[in-house]
């Protein structure tokens, strides 16, 4: 149980970071540039499954939730990179497997309260896979990649 939520909290804190340090909103762990308008959450979206099939941990940071910045930056300043990546991307599992199968196009955007989710793809006959944003302030940032089943997809949400 300690290492499900180990792995668990990993994941979050990979999927939940901060935006790029040239808007002057969080200090960054390195120079980095990410074009992405963050009021567009398609944009947001494309970037994430670019950053993810690269697995480009510190492009998924800042493109992240702000909240989750430093708990990142100091797995990264403890020395932690290598284990997230290896956690984060492991190909044997479903994210993983379902980005790189990703077809470079986004598909339905459904939204709820101040999260919207975008399917960019299918698991098996019925599941989906889907990126998650949360709006914070005005901006759409990355949450996660979620596999709802394909009813749950259906009633989540309102199409945007």
């Amino acid at each position: 149980m300690k290492k499900v939520f180990l792995l668990l909290m990993v994941w979050i804190c990979i999927t939940s970071g901060y935006i790029a340090a040239s808007t002057g909103d969080h200090p960054a762990t390195e120079p980095a540039e990410v074009k992405v308008d963050y009021t567009i959450p398609e944009d947001v979206a494309m970037a994430a499954l670019k950053a993810y099939k690269a697995e480009d941990v510190n492009t998924l940071m800042i493109l992240s939730r702000p909240d989750i910045a430093e708990r990142i930056k100091k797995m990264i300043d403890a020395g932690k990179l290598e284990d997230i990546k290896k956690r984060s991307f492991d190909k044997t599992k479903w994210r993983s497997k379902s980005v790189a199968a990703w077809d470079g196009k986004l598909h339905e955007t459904k939204k709820r309260g101040e999260k919207i989710r975008i399917r960019y793809g299918n698991i098996g006959a019925n599941e989906v896979a889907v990126v998650e944003l949360a709006n914070v302030d005005g901006k759409w940032y990355f949450e996660d990649l979620k596999s709802p089943s394909l009813q749950g997809w259906q009633n989540w949400g309102k199409n945007k």
